[in-house]
């Protein structure tokens, strides 16, 4: 008799370890299916989309790292998009940035400790060269301040790394090209 009640106990502690795991397992499913932080749930192509923005920041912020010599935290970045350089030989995306409101002051004073007093410029006076989606874009700002930085290149034995500081309306840009 008492080897009986010892299995039928064993079975009871089973069943209960069972129940709860079990519990515990549909808690954490139903936790990490949750999607967006309104409720809603992603779809297969937003969970991608997601994933490689994510990517694409990272990638972006590798290239600001190597053109400027220092990262500008995402403390002061609302936002980056690259595009690729327009010739085959640029080994660099041009970069645009939207600066936080808050942050146009610090960034501004981060560029003039790396590369001295920004200069102001015209739209008039972006390079002609530089005739690309965001230099037509950084020619309709105001407020445009410059400075360069020259790097190392690949095929050549410097590459000038031209930043630009600009607004337009209320927003501030920073231009990496």
């Amino acid at each position: 008799m008492t080897g009986n009640s010892f299995t039928y106990r064993s079975k009871i502690k089973r069943l209960a370890v069972l129940l709860l795991t079990a519990s515990l397992i549909l808690s954490v499913c139903s936790c990490s299916s949750a999607g967006s932080t309104d409720g809603s749930t992603l779809s297969e192509s937003e969970r991608e989309e997601r994933i490689a923005s994510k990517s694409n920041n990272l990638i972006i912020h590798k290239y600001i790292v190597e053109l400027l010599g220092f990262n500008i935290s995402d403390e002061c970045i609302d936002g980056a998009e690259a595009i690729e350089g327009v010739s085959s030989k640029e080994e660099y995306p041009k970069i645009k940035m939207v600066v936080k409101a808050d942050k146009a002051d610090e960034v501004r004073s981060m560029l003039n400790s790396k590369f001295g007093a920004g200069q102001s410029l015209s739209p008039a006076q972006i390079p002609g060269y530089q005739n690309h989606q965001f230099a037509n874009e950084l020619k309709q700002m105001r407020e445009i301040t410059y400075w360069v930085n020259f790097k190392t290149g690949k095929d050549a034995k410097s590459i000038d790394v031209n930043i630009y500081m600009a607004k337009f309306y209320t927003n501030t840009f920073l231009y990496i090209m």
